[in-house]
């Protein structure tokens, strides 16, 4: 059975321990009717945006030149490629699973923290990256300084995160169960002024 499907299941267990109370005679038999649902996992990019993480000031002195300066400058930057997953933003739709069927309850479910690590992996996966990989962003700057000026030039270091959803699906019902909205940092680049 897929990792993912022994999560979801173990997520549903907590989620039944929660919904009946201690000492309940169905307490008993939370293990023997835990939903053995296929679920299937799907990725959906929603959106970018931008964070800025740092400012470089480079100091250009020509004051005591008389020519023009051309000046290749090269920009590098260190950066860790990193994915986050929100639980607490994660949107249920109510469902009626087989356990609450076989109840008659309606439940939402929710996956636990356990389950993150394994949902990390099949972003990483899905999307090839190595979660916490070191990586270098360099790149090289002509630049035009005019005689007798003093030239400051601003890097606006910012990261671009790629936003999305993780999608839960009952491949029984074909239906929707949880969406988690998760990011990764897609690259960093940076404004200059």
């Amino acid at each position: 059975m897929d990792p993912l499907t022994l999560a979801v299941a173990f997520a549903a267990q907590q989620a039944i321990s929660r919904v009946w109370p201690k000492n309940s005679d169905k307490e008993s038999n939370v293990e023997e009717i835990a939903p053995q649902r296929e679920y299937r996992i799907d990725f959906r990019k929603t959106t970018q945006s931008e964070e800025p993480i740092g400012k470089n000031i480079r100091k250009i002195d020509s004051r005591n030149s008389k020519v023009k300066i051309e000046k290749n400058i090269k920009v590098s930057r260190e950066w860790n490629r990193t994915i986050q997953i929100s639980l607490e933003k994660s949107r249920t739709q109510s469902m009626e699973s087989t356990i609450g069927g076989s109840l008659g309850i309606s439940n939402s479910c929710t996956i636990e923290g356990a389950v993150i690590s394994i949902l990390e992996e099949k972003i990483a996966e899905q999307f090839q990256i190595t979660q916490q990989e070191k990586c270098t962003y360099e790149e090289s700057i002509r630049i035009e300084i005019p005689p007798n000026e003093y030239v400051e030039i601003h890097l606006n270091w910012k990261q671009i995160w790629q936003h999305g959803e993780i999608v839960l699906i009952d491949a029984e019902f074909d239906k929707e169960e949880q969406k988690i909205p998760f990011r990764f940092v897609d690259h960093i680049t940076f404004d200059m002024s």
